[in-house]
This record gives structure tokens, sequence and C-alpha cells, in this order.
């Protein structure tokens, strides 16, 4: 059965800081999946969209601490310059 893609803009907002973050320090899927304690699958799955079904609490807690940001700015739409 494939899995639908969540669209619900939280989740893309949330995405999309994920990915902005990343990309503006340099880091590869696979050292930003070692910094939250993912696979790189589930990297792949929140710079997606596909994000609800795969976070944890402590996947959400160290992304927080990672990007010095918030959950509540974590999935609205922030444009800081991670």
């Amino acid at each position: 059965m494939k899995r639908e893609r969540l669209t619900l803009p939280m989740w893309k907002n949330f995405a999309d800081n994920i990915t902005q973050y990343r990309k503006n320090n340099g880091y590869t899927k696979t050292k930003m999946a070692k910094l939250l304690g993912v696979s790189v699958k589930t990297i792949n799955r929140f710079e997606t969209g596909e994000v609800s079904a795969y976070i944890t609490t402590k996947t959400l807690s160290n992304a927080c601490a990672l990007t010095n940001m918030s959950i509540k700015e974590l999935f609205n739409p922030v444009d800081r310059g991670l």
C-alpha cells in the first residue's frame, strides 16, 4: 500500500524548516540523520512532508535543540536564515 504524503501546512512548514536548516549549515542528509538520531530514510520523510507518522517526541526535541527553534517555530513558516 502506498503511503500518502501529508499536505497540511504545518507539516510543510516543518519540512521546509528542517530542509533549510540542513542546507544552510552544509549538512548532508547522513550528517543530519546522525545529529537527530534517526535514519537517512526518516530525514527524507521529514523533507518531503511525510513526517507525522515517523516523528517521536525525542526526535522533535532533538530537532528543536539542534535548530535552536521552539516547536512552534518549527511548525510555522520561518525565514530566519537558519
